[in-house]
């Protein structure tokens, strides 16, 4: 009986341990995508100006096929100087390829990637044009 007075807490630190460990085994990865998503939702919804979430409305206009509210979007990001997302300038400059713009309007972008991205493994958007 002395000897579960010294390592009671330690027992039941372990078994909170084990409690804890064990739950993240026993949710799916269906539970944990939901919960990233509420997740963003909420922040978004209380930070709607923050340029990430700009530029996810923006890629959900152009899943939605809105391709100039997309642009828009893209460029309400970037005057927000949103250069922390290889995706986005990458995604923005293959946007404006497909819209057809000016060959300067795509450069500028570019280049913008290829300034803060310049080990990047993804292709030049403007290879072949």
């Amino acid at each position: 009986m002395h000897r579960w007075k010294y390592y009671r807490i330690l027992v039941v630190v372990y078994g909170a341990a084990a409690l804890s460990f064990s739950r993240e085994f026993i949710q799916s990865p269906e539970d944990l995508v939901r919960a990233q998503v509420e997740a963003s939702q909420v922040v978004a919804a209380r930070y709607p100006k923050l340029p990430q979430h700009i530029y996810n409305r923006g890629l959900e206009a152009a899943r939605n096929q809105d391709y100039q509210e997309a642009r828009r979007l893209f460029e309400e990001a970037l005057a927000a100087h949103f250069y922390t997302d290889e995706s986005f300038l990458h995604t923005y400059a293959s946007l404006l390829i497909y819209l057809g713009e000016s060959r300067e309007e795509i450069d500028r972008v570019a280049d913008l990637w290829r300034k803060h991205f310049p080990h990047s493994r993804n292709p030049d958007p403007r290879f072949g044009l």
